[in-house]
């Protein structure tokens, strides 16, 4: 079980990062001139917003970070770098949805400044992604039992993958729509 959960969430991290490197493409492209896709756009920040807040960090939080916590000490410095950066993951959304906002109501200068608020926003789900399976999923292979194992596993199975069948049908529609609204290069999942 410990494995399938593994992959799971290394699905889910590839899914999002998929979007993710779509939307820095997408907002690089618009700061060089070129005509946004408006309705692409929306659908993959409603997707960067959404899909994590309602699925996977609750999962993370509850069936891994908690059960870690209540194990060993040795990771209390990482699980709160977490749970923080999963808080500045909201902070920063809304700067690129207000930034989104500016450059769609043709707003002077609000195309750099959507890329900008893209790019950190890029940078902190790469770095949060990073220490999730290179720091946090050793130790939880070292702490978590079978039994946790198989309780990881399925609630994440229950989140079913993204890209193709989410536990929410909104969720596989708007990967749907990402995937027929993005140009070639935008999405390699």
């Amino acid at each position: 079980m410990r494995h399938k959960a593994v992959k799971i969430i290394h699905d889910e991290h590839r899914a999002l990062g998929a979007v993710v490197r779509g939307l820095r493409y997408l907002a690089q492209q618009a700061e060089q001139g070129l005509a946004p896709n408006y309705r692409l756009l929306w659908t993959m920040v409603r997707y960067v917003v959404a899909f994590p807040q309602a699925f996977h960090h609750p999962v993370e939080e509850s069936q891994i970070f908690a059960v870690i916590g209540q194990r060993t000490n040795a990771a209390d410095a990482v699980l709160a770098e977490l749970r923080e950066q999963h808080h500045d993951d909201l902070t920063l959304l809304a700067s690129v949805i207000i930034a989104l906002g500016d450059m769609e109501g043709g707003a002077p200068g609000a195309a750099p400044r959507f890329a900008q608020a893209v790019d950190r926003f890029a940078d902190l789900t790469w770095e949060h992604m990073q220490v999730e399976e290179n720091v946090l999923l050793p130790i939880a292979e070292q702490v978590l039992t079978p039994e946790d194992w198989t309780r990881v596993s399925e609630a994440f199975a229950a989140n079913g993958d993204p890209r193709f069948s989410a536990a929410d049908g909104p969720f596989r529609l708007m990967f749907q729509q990402i995937r027929e609204l993005a140009p070639g290069p935008v999405l390699r999942a």
